[in-house]
């Protein structure tokens, strides 16, 4: 008999960071779902059914995309207890072609981790994924992107010096059907 196990996933960044685009690709939906998307307002919480490899257990993951807008991240923070608590994964995005934002990006991170350690939770159990999103096939072997990349690695090796998650970061694409390049 098979065991039913639920992993919640949190999906956060700024606003057009490209969150509920990889969502719809990881769901496997039709590319034109990914066309004319509006910016999630709050919270929206999606359901996958999946299979474990090399076990006969089911998975439930469970992913809460969050609207990036920086009243929506405001809420989120203040109540973290309500979006934070019980999580088994962080998947962090930053869109690597607003370098503009990269800062405001760092900061959101930065105090969402901060929180997430704060309610006593053993961080080495939660893995943490970076994507540094919209890294699209013109750009890749750009050197000007190339620099960003790198930029944004170092940064975020210096902000995860304090916490014990576990982090891994990947370069994201949904023109390539979601390729994700795996970097650290």
């Amino acid at each position: 008999m098979s065991k039913i196990i639920s992993k919640k996933v949190v999906l956060v960044g700024l606003d057009n960071a490209g969150k509920t685009t990889i969502l719809k690709t990881m769901k496997k939906e039709h590319p034109s779902a990914v066309y004319d998307l509006k910016p999630t307002k709050g919270v929206n919480i999606e359901e996958f059914k999946a299979v474990e490899a090399f076990s006969t257990n089911e998975s439930s993951i469970i992913v809460w995309d969050f609207g990036g807008q920086i009243q929506y991240r405001l809420q989120y923070l203040q109540d973290a207890e309500k979006y934070f608590v019980e999580i088994d994964k962080v998947i962090y995005v930053i869109d690597i072609q607003d370098k503009k934002r990269f800062n405001e990006s760092f900061e959101y991170l930065s105090e969402i981790l901060k929180l997430i350690k704060g309610f006593n939770i053993d961080e080495s159990k939660i893995d943490v994924m970076v994507f540094l999103h919209k890294l699209d096939p013109p750009l890749v072997n750009s050197s000007e992107y190339k620099e960003r990349s790198n930029y944004l690695k170092d940064e975020m090796k210096e902000i995860f010096k304090a916490y014990k998650f576990k982090l891994t970061i990947f370069e994201t694409s949904v023109y390539t059907v979601f390729q994700k390049i795996e970097v650290i």
